[in-house]
């Protein structure tokens, strides 16, 4: 798999991001506004499938915890289809452990 660069302004990306938590999904909408074309925001994980498969994003961007099921559970869903699309992983967690 090629590097994936998110600042080539040559290129148009579109981004799915998965947040639960309202005031952070909408600072982080604000901020990749800035380098992305388009965004495509899901409030959990069911709702962030269904966008995944609709729209078929350059890049997605998850929070590992959320309602129902995880952020790393979405991540399987989807990469029983799609090996290629990159994936950012975002977590308040402080335990490196948890992490890996």
């Amino acid at each position: 798999m090629k590097p994936f660069n998110l600042f080539n302004i040559d290129k148009h990306i579109s981004v799915l991001y998965v947040e639960d938590q309202i005031d952070i999904q909408e600072e982080f909408v604000d901020i990749l506004a800035l380098y992305v074309d388009e965004i495509y925001v899901a409030s959990n994980v069911q709702e962030g499938l269904q966008k995944f498969q609709n729209t078929l994003p350059d890049i997605i961007i998850t929070d590992i915890q959320m309602p129902k099921m995880t952020g790393l559970e979405m991540i399987e869903q989807i990469r029983k289809t799609d090996q290629e699309t990159p994936v950012i992983v975002t977590s308040s967690y402080e335990d490196s452990k948890y992490l890996l």
